[in-house]
């Protein structure tokens, strides 16, 4: 009876350790974050980062979530010229007046917490099951210039990175992550300057083309924060690839982290709107009309052919980061 006894009680034991490790698994795995970004503002050109890696990425639909009923408007000082010299928040207007607003990242009203929910389409819902425990959350957004005459440095990236959110997953209900827009996010794009008919050569003065400001030029691109992040990571990127790369971002736009194809395509298109060349076709033009400084213009090209190749190189990098991320 005493073995039979111990017997019992050792199965017992064993039955209520995997009682425990089921429910210990149950509670590890039951967990949801559903994070609110207000994509009826910025659209849905924005990627989420869970602990450092991108875990959501555009598109996420066939249709733009941006609401065309709300007026986005910034806060913050307006100097004596009429122009905001600081921004410190953005607010949503709609046609009964105010409806929500942020500042250094932080919501204030009660359009988040009221009964009738998202009632005008401006956040987007994105879910995420995850094991319970904590998690940063950080976001991307596209992002155009700063609007000209204020005292945010222009920022050479085309995205701002909201600060990092700490969020605890448990398992009792979903949690809630109310992303906000970061202060220096802007919804324009950084204005195209207009082009001379005659950029390489006058209509009617036989000239030789300006090579050494060509030669300053092609400085000022090869030393753009942009283009050096991009060629350091076309130098390192592996053999094989998922479709990531990291880029050492500078710490005011959001530091190192994990990009896309995609967004290394938008980088490459705001490099692209600051260093605007002549074209081949521009210079062949010119030294067919001035044979006498054709060598000059032979210079003139092949530092234009040296910038079209590049930053070829530079899309081919988002363009085989985007095949890879299909595979």
């Amino acid at each position: 009876m005493l073995v039979v006894f111990f017997v019992a009680l050792a199965l017992l034991s064993c039955l209520q350790a995997a009682q425990t490790r089921s429910n210990q698994g149950r509670h590890a795995m039951g967990g949801t974050l559903k994070i609110w970004v207000p994509a009826g503002m910025i659209g849905d050109n924005y990627w989420i980062y869970l602990n450092g890696h991108i875990a959501s990425a555009p598109p996420r639909g066939t249709s733009d979530p941006r609401n065309n009923n709300l007026l986005v408007v910034p806060s913050g000082k307006v100097g004596a010229n009429g122009k905001r010299t600081t921004i410190d928040g953005w607010e949503l207007w709609g046609a009964n007046g105010r409806v929500l607003k942020m500042k250094h990242e932080n919501y204030e009203g009660d359009y988040i917490n009221s009964e009738s929910g998202d009632a005008l389409h401006i956040f987007q819902v994105t879910e995420l099951p995850l094991h319970t425990g904590k998690y940063t959350v950080e976001v991307a957004m596209l992002s155009g210039a700063p609007s000209s005459g204020t005292v945010l440095s222009a920022n050479p990236f085309p995205f701002v990175v909201t600060r990092k959110y700490v969020v605890d997953v448990g398992t009792d209900q979903p949690t809630r992550l109310y992303v906000a827009v970061p202060d220096n996010w802007s919804s324009g794009r950084a204005p195209i300057p207009a082009l001379a008919a005659n950029r390489v050569c006058p209509a009617s003065t036989a000239a030789a083309p300006d090579v050494d400001q060509m030669k300053g030029w092609i400085e000022d691109y090869k030393t753009d924060p942009a283009v050096m992040m991009l060629h350091d990571a076309r130098a390192t990127l592996p053999a094989h690839t998922n479709g990531i790369v990291v880029l050492a971002m500078p710490v005011a736009p959001g530091g190192p982290r994990e990009f896309d194809g995609s967004q290394v395509g938008n980088i490459v298109d705001t490099i692209a709107a600051r260093h605007i060349f002549p074209s081949e076709d521009e210079v062949a033009a010119c030294q067919a009309r001035f044979p006498q400084f054709s060598e000059s213009y032979g210079v003139y090209g092949n530092l234009i052919r040296f910038f079209d190749k590049d930053m070829a190189s530079l899309r081919k990098l988002g363009t085989d980061l985007s095949a890879a991320s299909s595979h």
